[in-house]
């Protein structure tokens, strides 16, 4: 499944993130990361595609720590407060619950103490 190349994990990426995120087997995926000016949509503001991406991300993280392998299926994206460029980032994710093939996901994407943006996915195990 995982070749190397995802735009945000991807060590063989060379115009990915390359975000190394911290996992628990309790389906916690967490990751600091200082997010560059050149994802930026409007002038010092991060892109609200990429913003959905790194919470799509996290969680995704999440399901397989938990030892999940799932795709997303779901996402709702609430956009809170800008990201500003250049900022150190904190992202977080975890499982929320399993039923049968479909679980639930809890993200977000915080700046020093303020949540900027929260996520929720339904990802599909495969």
């Amino acid at each position: 499944m995982d070749d190397g190349y995802c735009f945000v994990c991807g060590e063989k990426n060379e115009k990915g993130m390359h975000l190394d995120f911290e996992t628990s087997s309790e389906g916690i995926a967490r990751v600091d990361y200082i997010i560059p000016a050149y994802f930026q949509g409007y002038r010092h503001v991060i892109h609200g595609g990429i913003v959905a991406t790194l919470l799509d991300e996290v969680m995704a993280k999440a399901c397989l720590a938990a030892g999940l392998n799932a795709f997303t299926a779901e996402i709702t994206v609430k956009f809170l407060k800008p990201v500003p460029a250049e900022s150190a980032l904190r992202l977080e994710g975890h499982v929320k619950e399993k039923r049968h093939r479909l679980i639930n996901t809890e993200g977000s994407l915080s700046v020093g103490k303020e949540v900027c943006a929260t996520a929720e996915a339904k990802f599909f195990v495969r």
